[in-house]
Parts: structure tokens; C-alpha cells; sequence
């Protein structure tokens, strides 16, 4: 189905460590309150355990039964669930996004720049693409947290029309955060939505949110401020591709030589 709307929400929640099933039940739970559910939520970077660097004791197959669950609350509330996990394939683990629907999980993208000072480019394996994943006709580009530092990770011929940031961002470098989700969707002339978690894990960072969805000229739509909360926004793919139309910047990239 091709729509050129679509309702997106963020959900800024606390990352109970290690905690699957208490994080999977507050999704759920949340949805069950609202009124009109979005067509996807998107939830934190890692937002089922926690940013935890011991994969072996975080990760899980894409078959588990607590994936399966997903799929039963996407049907429940009729919406598509997306977010990041540890994910174990094969002999390697991945800081993966999946995207949940009614009809299954599918894996759409492994973070492709790993944040070394924490440790997680000697526990996971980085993804090697951009990816894009067709959702309702949109091309949509997930990307997670440190990706965010790294303006190529969404750059190539073909322009977006929306780009995701799932994250664990700390407090102490906050403000980072909040002017490159601006400076991403400004470069890439389409809207572009952030979702960070907050509480503090046990590694002892502090995490405040300041989730946000941004649109196609940098103009902040709906932000989630401090602590647990949930924002929502009804984009609308023309406004980027009308702007883009009569602005054309990306046709005068250079080439690398």
C-alpha cells in the first residue's frame, strides 16, 4: 500500500536491563492506551536489554519466542513496530534493527559505525550498507545512534523520504544529538526522527530522551523533552519531494575523485 501520510511515533522509554520481558510489556502496554495507534512505532536503540556489551548473555535469534510476541502486539493494535536489538546470526552478533508487522519480523538493518569507546566494535560485527527499508511506498532509512556522527551513513544516489535515528545518547553529549538530527534532515531535505531512551543503565550513563521528530526544512515538530513520554506526527511525503523539486541541492554533489 503507497500513501503519501504517514503517522509515526516515538516512544521515549527506560531500558530495563536485561529486563525483556518487563521492556516488551511496557510497549504493549502503551499502545493499549492510546487512542489512535501510528502506523509504526519506533522505539530505542537496543530498548528489549539495555546497551549491553556481553552479546553472548544479551542476544537473541530472530525466531525467538519474544520476537514472536512482537508480532502478536503488532496485530493487536494494528501498527508496525521498529527498533534495534542484539541479534545473534550464525557465529556473530549485530546491534540489528527489525521492523515487526502483523505478517513477521524482518531484519532491515545492522549499525554500521560501532561505538569503540564503550566497547561494542570488539563485542558486535558493524553492518557493511546503508539500507532502506519500503514501508507503506516510503523510503525509509534506519540508522542507529553513533551512526548519527557520520553524515555518509545515509548519503548515496537516492534520496530518502524519511531517515530513523534509534539511540542510546547519553546526557552528557546531548546537545550533539539534538543539532545533528537537525543538521541530517536540513542535509537530506527530508524529515527525520530521533528516538533516545532515558533512566540510567548499568553501565552508569545517564540517558534524557529529547527524542524528536524533525521535518524536511530542520523545523523541530514534536519533541519528548526530559523523561518517559511519547510523541506523534502525521508526515507527509510530498512537502519534501515539493521542496526538493523546487530545491535541488543533492544534483550538485561532486562526485569523489
Amino acid at each position: 500500500m503507497t500513501s503519501d501520510s504517514l503517522h509515526i511515533g516515538v516512544l521515549q522509554m527506560e531500558c530495563h536491563w536485561m529486563d525483556r520481558t518487563t521492556n516488551i510489556n511496557y510497549v504493549a502496554n502503551h499502545l493499549a492506551k492510546l487512542t489512535a495507534t501510528p502506523d509504526l512505532l519506533v522505539l530505542p536503540e537496543m530498548w528489549t536489554t539495555g546497551f549491553v556489551m556481553q552479546p553472548q548473555e544479551a542476544a537473541v535469534h530472530i525466531a525467538d519466542q519474544s520476537i514472536s510476541h512482537l508480532q502478536s502486539i503488532a496485530s493487536t493494535y494494528d501498527t508496525a513496530i521498529l527498533g534495534s536489538q542484539a541479534i545473534v546470526d550464525g557465529d556473530s552478533y549485530y546491534n540489528r534493527v527489525l521492523l515487526t508487522t502483523a505478517q513477521g519480523t524482518t531484519a532491515v538493518y545492522d549499525k554500521q559505525y560501532l561505538f569503540t569507546p564503550a566497547g561494542e566494535s570488539q563485542s558486535y560485527q558493524a553492518g557493511t550498507a546503508i539500507a532502506t527499508i519500503d514501508f507503506r511506498g516510503w523510503s525509509i532509512r534506519p540508522q542507529v545512534c553513533y551512526d548519527l556522527r557520520f553524515a555518509e551513513s545515509v548519503r548515496d544516489a537516492d534520496q530518502p523520504d524519511l531517515i530513523i535515528y534509534m539511540a542510546n545518547w547519553p546526557t552528557a553529549r546531548i546537545y550533539h544529538w539534538e543539532q545533528l538530527l537537525i543538521a541530517r534532515a536540513i542535509e537530506n531535505q527530508c524529515p527525520v526522527v530521533g528516538c533516545n531512551r532515558v533512566g540510567t543503565d548499568n553501565n552508569g550513563w545517564d540517558y534524557n530522551g529529547k527524542s524528536a521528530i524533525i521535518d524536511h526544512m530542520g523545523h523541530s515538530i514534536d519533541t519528548v523533552p526530559v523523561g518517559s513520554g511519547y510523541i506523534s506526527a502525521t508526515l507527509l511525503r510530498s512537502a519534501a519531494e515539493q521542496y526538493r523539486s523546487k530545491m535541488p541541492f543533492h544534483k550538485d554533489k561532486k562526485s569523489a575523485v
